[in-house]
């Protein structure tokens, strides 16, 4: 018996629309920190950046930087899959 590969799957309007509201969700840094206590160690690995970047949004003076747009989408999937009430089965992705 030959396996054929799956074709691709259509997105539901349901899960496009999950796509628009993290797209217009986005979080600051202290929203985020309001609803999840993380390390900065953790937030790097959420926003996919290193523990210096992550260590630069709390310096002051020069060395400041706010997340960029990226590290921003990054905390909102974070808290869009955590505070989630359904389980995301990952073995399906």
């Amino acid at each position: 018996m030959m396996n054929y590969p799956q074709p691709p799957r259509i997105p539901t309007r349901h899960q496009l629309q999950a796509i628009s509201d993290i797209r217009f969700s986005l979080l600051t840094l202290e929203e985020f920190e309001s609803r999840w206590s993380v390390s900065r160690r953790q937030l790097a690995q959420i926003c996919h950046c290193s523990l210096a970047t992550v260590n630069n949004w709390y310096a002051s003076g020069d060395c400041h930087r706010e997340p960029a747009i990226h590290h921003r989408i990054w905390l909102a999937i974070a808290d869009k899959v955590w505070s989630s009430k359904k389980v995301i089965d990952y073995t399906d992705l």
